[in-house]
């Protein structure tokens, strides 16, 4: 079948979403990555780039890092020429996430930090914590405990700014899990109990049993 217009671009598009409630992610992430192709060749670049997040999202569901990194390389790219910088962030971090789930610890980094850069230009104090917290995690997994520290009280530096109460309590976490590795048990201790605490405040059951997790590993 050639998708040479919309209607048959959408069609594929909806065969793929049928895949994909089907459990058939496989199948799903080739009919939208086709989809997604022929959108970009015919020039319909806003709907190649949800395609292309489509795909993306399919392969995440499958397990399928090689389909998923060149979805979202697709999307970042078209999203670049766009001029859609807030898009650009997503989609970079996006694939840092993808780059992690591989192992490849340097390359979601490169991610990671470009994400930064793109959210300290929009002034985006949010995204910025955000992807100052995700560096923080990926230096913790290659043992870089002082630069962890360093990203992630930075991180949250500015959730305490905003009160965002999620990301802070979601950073200590991530701070007492490195006072922890570090052998910094008291520090540790205090701040797992904080977070502890302030997940209880917020009520996330899911946050709860994670935080309950990390203090029982120190």
């Amino acid at each position: 079948e050639v998708l040479e217009d919309v209607t048959s671009i959408r069609l594929a598009w909806a065969r793929g979403v049928a895949f994909l409630r089907l459990h058939d992610a496989e199948a799903s992430t080739a009919a939208v990555l086709r989809a997604a192709d022929a959108a970009k060749g015919l020039g319909w670049l806003d709907g190649a780039v949800g395609l292309y997040d489509q795909a993306a999202h399919a392969a995440y569901t499958g397990s399928d890092w090689s389909s998923a990194l060149r979805a979202l390389e697709s999307a970042l790219a078209l999203r670049y020429e766009l001029e859609d910088r807030v898009g650009a962030a997503r989609s970079l971090g996006d694939l840092g996430l993808v780059h992690e789930k591989r192992g490849e610890y340097e390359e979601a980094m490169r991610a990671q930090q470009a994400v930064l850069v793109l959210h300290r230009e929009l002034e985006n104090r949010a995204g910025e914590a955000a992807a100052l917290e995700h560096i923080g995690i990926l230096h913790t997994r290659q043992t870089r405990y002082e630069a962890a520290l360093r990203s992630l009280r930075a991180a949250l530096a500015i959730f305490e700014a905003l009160e965002h109460r999620v990301g802070i309590a979601r950073t200590l976490g991530g701070i007492g899990v490195v006072e922890e590795r570090k052998g910094d048990l008291i520090e540790a201790l205090v701040t797992q109990e904080r977070a502890l605490a302030l997940c209880r405040e917020i009520g996330n059951a899911r946050a709860i049993a994670g935080a309950l997790a990390n203090l029982g590993n120190v």
